[in-house]
């Protein structure tokens, strides 16, 4: 998959994360019922237009059964992270990853906890 072509909006984001949690492919109505459960008071032509700019991006797959398209992810959610953290990163802090983490540290982001899971991660890519 082209890098390029994932960049989904916040709302697009939104659709992405319904179909990431739900593991199976989704018809378009199911799609919208599962954001109005998410209290995302979106109209339906919205969120098919979402779905639309997802599938013409390719960040979605769109498979027609009983005259219906269901969609699933073309991406897993990790693997965007990936992509999208070193984007930040890129964007952010000039590809400085000492920087990000000061920045995360400093804004209190990082609890005690997850600072020594981390020191661990760090010792385990250094050996």
């Amino acid at each position: 998959m082209n890098k390029d072509l994932l960049k989904p909006s916040e709302a697009e984001l939104e659709v992405m994360k319904v179909l990431w949690e739900e593991g199976n492919p989704l018809s378009a109505p199911e799609i919208v019922q599962r954001l109005k459960e998410r209290n995302i008071k979106w109209e339906k032509s919205t969120i098919y237009t979402l779905i639309d700019r997802l599938a013409k991006k390719k960040a979605i797959k769109q498979e027609r059964k009983d005259k219906l398209y269901y969609y699933s992810p073309s991406i897993s959610k990790e693997e965007y992270a990936k992509i999208e953290t070193a984007r930040i990163l890129n964007k952010l802090f000039n590809g400085s990853v000492k920087s990000l983490i000061a920045a995360l540290i400093e804004c209190g982001n990082i609890k005690g906890e997850e600072l020594e899971e981390i020191k661990k991660l760090l010792e385990r890519q250094t050996v």
